[in-house]
Order: structure tokens, then sequence, then C-alpha cells
């Protein structure tokens, strides 16, 4: 079976850059901290607190956000930028709700067009799918835009 043509660019690119790897890697692992962030609290809000299923999200996901930027400038991107952390996190928090746009449609289409709204924690398995695609476009949108050697100012500042 053919790869799709992108996944076959991001392939070639994390075995070409050893450092892209690197990231990548940390990147997931910060990733797995803010899933866990995200799902709890998720969780947490739709099941003890009977948020609506969107607004609990949106929720979750905010806090999921902040831990990733705060993990992401210390640790995964540390020294791939200049300037200041606080000038990166609105570039960063761009990024992310583009990616909860992303996971909203995720989860509204999982949740009115397959059924799985039918099993209890349906919604769960819809969270995960969303954040498998929300995962790979962060990474790329953020090494290249946010911390990327030029950044969202375009001219590396940070300002």
């Amino acid at each position: 079976m053919a790869q799709p043509a992108i996944v076959v660019q991001m392939i070639s690119l994390l075995r070409s850059q050893p450092q892209a790897l690197r990231q990548f890697i940390k990147f997931g692992i910060v990733g797995v901290i803010g899933f866990a962030v995200d799902f709890t609290t998720l969780f947490c809000l739709k099941e003890f607190l009977g948020l609506n299923l969107y607004v609990a999200n949106t929720f979750s996901f905010s806090a999921a956000v902040v831990s990733n930027f705060l993990w992401n400038s210390i640790w995964t991107f540390r020294g791939s930028y200049t300037g200041r952390k606080r000038h990166r996190f609105l570039p960063f928090v761009l990024v992310s709700v583009l990616g909860l746009g992303i996971n909203q449609s995720i989860l509204y289409a999982a949740h009115e067009f397959t059924g799985l709204d039918a099993y209890q924690y349906g919604y769960l398995v819809a969270k995960v799918v969303a954040t498998v695609v929300v995962m790979i476009w962060n990474f790329f949108a953020n090494k290249y835009w946010t911390f990327g050697e030029r950044g969202f100012w375009g001219d590396g500042s940070g300002r």
C-alpha cells in the first residue's frame, strides 16, 4: 500500500535531520503529558461536573496548550529561537486554536456520523484520533513557525 506523500515527506525530513528527530521525540513526550492533562480534564469536566462535551473539550484543550507551551519552550525547542518566551506564546496559541478547530471538527464528525455516541465513552475514542491528527499539525507548525529561526514575527527576534 502506498503511503501518502505527506507521510513520506515527514519520514524523509526526520531521517535526514537528527535534530528534527530528537525534537519530534521530545515533542511526543510533551504531547503525552499534554494528552494526560487534556483527557483527565475532559473526563472530569464532562463526567463529574456534567459540562457539555464541546465546552469541556475547549477547557481541557486549553489546559493542555498551556502545559505544552511551557514544556516545549523549556525543553523541546530550547535554544532554537531567540527572543522572549512570552512573545512565542501568541503564535503558539494561534497554532493551538487552529488545532482546536481541527480537534473539535473531528469530535463533531465522529459524534454525529459514526455512532460512537452510542457508547458511554465513545467520545474518548474520537478524542484519540483527533489528538493524533492535531499532534502532527502542531509539531510542524510550531517547529517552523512558532519556534523556527525566523519565528512568527519573520525577523527571528521573538520581539
